[in-house]
């Protein structure tokens, strides 16, 4: 909700509740807070730093990312929080499904919608929980725990979307040990790289020692016979007296 909480008359929350009562459903509303100077809603400031862009003038709420939802927990995730897989995957280990709401407007015609549903997506397989994900003028859709999209609503529709959304319990491999494999592996590759380099290195170094002995045994090597010499001697004095 694009407004801060303060701002917003008590009277306001409650004939919101009101109304969700008689209805018998669940309503999700996020609010910025603003506390002690700063404005707390997101976490993309982290992002924003990696990336060197400005920072937004939000800073990421320490709130309970999970929230009980029809008897079941929901993990929840504002916006670009998707993306972020790690996170998810802790919310996802005591929560039933996982919601995602998104503002997707500012987006327009792009293909920013259709990339943030493939994340979405992928979170779902990751996590191995089903994520409904609403969005005020994107792709709202609801995901199951494979990736499949099961119901949607195209972009710049105005609709609702009734699906029944399986909770699930126990851990993915991702889930369970995140990025964590990966990376060991990528460091057992660089290290076997190193070695085998090493390796080739050391032994293009012994057969190129091995090469200059080999070259320093095998070069003629010219000594003068005394023997030699006297008969060469001789032959050339008998050869001088038959010619006189």
């Amino acid at each position: 909700m694009p407004e801060l909480y303060l701002r917003l008359a008590p009277t306001f929350f409650r004939r919101l509740a009101q109304r969700v009562h008689n209805s018998g459903t669940r309503l999700i509303v996020g609010v910025p807070r603003l506390q002690n100077g700063r404005l707390y809603d997101s976490a993309l400031g982290p992002l924003f730093r990696t990336l060197g862009l400005p920072e937004p003038a939000c800073d990421a709420g320490a709130g309970n990312t999970r929230m009980p939802v029809a008897g079941h927990k929901a993990g929840l995730a504002i916006c670009y929080e998707i993306a972020f897989s790690r996170q998810i995957a802790a919310t996802a280990k005591h929560a039933a499904f996982l919601i995602n709401l998104s503002d997707d407007a500012w987006f327009g015609d792009s293909i920013g919608p259709d990339q943030n549903l493939q994340i979405a997506r992928t979170c779902a397989m990751e996590t191995g929980r089903a994520v409904l994900r609403d969005t005020d003028d994107g792709i709202s859709a609801a995901i199951d725990a494979h990736g499949a999209i099961t119901a949607r609503i195209p972009q710049f529709q105005t609709s609702t979307l009734s699906v029944r959304a399986v909770p699930r319990t126990g851990l993915t491999p991702y889930a369970r040990w995140t990025d964590r494999p990966l990376l060991a592996l990528l460091a057992l590759v660089f290290v076997g790289l190193l070695w085998s380099r090493r390796r080739r290195c050391s032994a293009a170094r012994s057969s190129l020692s091995i090469g200059k002995r080999f070259e320093a045994a095998s070069e003629p090597r010219q000594k003068t016979s005394p023997n030699a010499s006297e008969t060469e001697t001789s032959v050339d004095k008998a050869d001088y007296n038959e010619a006189a």
